[in-house]
């Protein structure tokens, strides 16, 4: 296939997979609306070089999201959910080219099927349509593995050195110095394994990358000073040694990333023993390309804050080996494995029709699984469950289209055709991807997001009055509320407030003061066991306490 078209197709599939719903589901988790604030913040400010947040605090991470949401924010006004996803979806489509490129380059055009691989992913593609910082780390260190892997084919010196210098540049103003210690780390693994000492000459343009990015950390330090190098020891040291002390959370024990791993790299996970395939390749590649999961793998499993995004960088090299793997024709032993591994393809793919169509009929999976799901779970089967029913022509041809595809499957592996099985798992990943994007995932944002809410607030809420509330302030409250959210501690005592607050706060304040609170609105939406968010007008005198404890989870 000519290179150009197959680009061009790669461009479509990454269209199709990942716009979808990008600016018709509002922000409702707390990571993608905490990056909208900012995004927010630089726009409406105008101070870009060292992101802020509305609260006046640093962002803890670095620059580059927020760059490229403003002027995603600039490009389509009106759309911030677009503007705040956007930098992601053209970093994972950029991504999928590079690994499309480092097939060709190291594998000949038979292994093109790992950009299919790496974009039908699930981790790759839920990164791809989130409005994170990951996705760009990850495409940014799939440009420095490009530059890599194609010098060590052979290819020129020049363009694959700027390569490795602007991706490790855009790394490290993505996600901080593992931008360039990932990379690093694998290319001495690799020289240490081939006792080839000559490819640690390929740290110099990494280098250079490096200190390219150290530019924007000498300035935000010149302007911050020990603030700002508080949240970068805390992100790139206390991260992955201290959790609690750090302040980042995402304690996990260190099988976590085993189980990530596998569910992340969903559909593809049965045929993952094609990896360990023997192909026609330069030992250095194939090194270089098993040092770079091998230390991914290896830093998160040590680290102590875990979350499933920290793999992602390790998603192309394994796409790759994968799919060079279904190229070599594995042999009778590896076939035997795979014929175990991919027994449950069929039967799972058409088990997924079938929910779907239950779903479709109106099967009450919510009430069934009441007692086992959190509210917040449940919240989102039932909604799921309630636009299954409004869609159910679309749903039932859902079902039809898995159904199919499990027979075709069940074929393909009987016939022990790997190569032919590439498609339909491809296939199977879109259609449950774009069902998710275009049909769930805005009903779960409105049964578990505010942005429906907001609107009845500033109907009820007179032009000009504050709005107040417990601080800190849920980051997707904040960011679809009418106007600021003040602190409750600076409100007036003489006069009469408007306070937002949840179920379980109002729940949690003194019986005395509870009666004459006047409740204006509630939201559908709830969040977990803080119950709805409620609109409530406080009379003066009347001063609910401060924050109640019982305000958590």
């Amino acid at each position: 296939m000519n290179h150009r078209l197959h680009a061009v197709l790669l461009l479509a599939l990454c269209g199709v997979l990942y716009l979808p719903g990008m600016a018709t589901s509002p922000l409702y988790t707390r990571g993608e609306a905490r990056e909208a604030l900012a995004v927010r913040e630089v726009v409406h400010t105008g101070r870009w070089v060292v992101p802020m947040r509305p609260d006046g605090r640093l962002t803890r991470k670095p620059p580059l999201l927020y760059w490229t949401g403003m002027v995603a924010w600039r490009a389509l006004p009106g759309m911030p959910e677009a503007a705040v996803r956007l930098p992601s979806v053209l970093a994972a489509t950029l991504g999928v080219l590079a690994v499309a490129c480092l097939g060709r380059t190291a594998f000949g055009l038979a292994a093109g099927g790992a950009a299919l691989v790496l974009a039908t992913s699930f981790e790759w593609m839920r990164s791809a349509t989130s409005g994170r910082v990951d996705m760009l780390l990850s495409a940014a260190m799939t440009l420095v593995l490009l530059g890599w892997v194609a010098r060590l084919s052979g290819r020129g010196r020049g363009w694959t050195s700027a390569l490795v210098v602007v991706g490790t540049a855009l790394a490290v103003l993505a996600k901080g110095p593992i931008g360039a210690a990932f990379p690093a780390a694998a290319l001495v693994a690799t020289a240490l394994t081939t006792r080839d000492r000559t490819l640690l000459t390929l740290l110099v343009p990494l280098a250079g990358g490096a200190a390219a990015a150290a530019l924007w950390y000498a300035i935000a330090y010149l302007e911050h000073g020990r603030a700002f190098l508080d949240i970068v020891l805390a992100e790139n040291l206390g991260r992955f040694v201290d959790t609690t002390k750090a302040g980042t959370g995402h304690a996990h024990g260190p099988l976590f990333p085993v189980g990530m791993a596998l569910v992340g790299l969903l559909p593809w996970t049965p045929l993952l023993p094609l990896a360990a395939a023997p192909v026609q390749v330069r030992p250095a590649v194939r090194t270089l390309l098993v040092a770079w999961i091998a230390v991914i793998v290896a830093v998160v499993t040590l680290s102590a804050s875990k979350r499933s995004v920290y793999l992602l960088p390790a998603y192309p090299a394994v796409a790759l080996l994968l799919a060079a793997g279904v190229a070599a024709e594995p042999g009778a032993r590896l076939a035997r494995l795979l014929r175990v591994t991919t027994a449950a393809y069929a039967p799972v793919v058409a088990l997924v029709g079938a929910i779907v169509l239950a779903f479709a009929l109106g099967f009450d999976a919510a009430t069934l699984l009441s007692g086992v799901l959190a509210p917040t779970d449940q919240a989102s089967l039932a909604a799921m469950q309630r636009v299954a029913r409004q869609q159910w022509l679309a749903m039932v041809l859902v079902a039809a289209a898995l159904v199919a595809l499990a027979v075709l499957l069940a074929r393909r592996r009987r016939e022990g055709d790997w190569a032919g099985m590439l498609p339909p798992v491809a296939a199977v990943m879109a259609v449950a991807a774009l069902t998710f994007q275009i049909v769930l995932r805005p009903a779960i944002a409105q049964a578990r997001g505010f942005a429906g809410f907001m609107p009845v607030v500033a109907r009820l809420v007179p032009p000009g009055e504050p709005l107040y509330a417990y601080f800190p302030v849920e980051p997707s409250v904040r960011f679809y509320a009418p106007r600021a959210v003040a602190d409750w501690r600076t409100r007036p005592a003489d006069r009469d407030v408007y306070f937002l607050a949840w179920e379980r706060e109002v729940a949690a304040l003194p019986a005395a003061a509870r009666p004459a609170l006047e409740q204006l609105a509630a939201s559908e939406a709830r969040y977990g066991r803080r119950g709805a968010l409620v609109l409530l007008r406080v009379p003066r005198g009347v001063l609910p306490p401060r924050r109640a404890a019982a305000q958590k989870g």
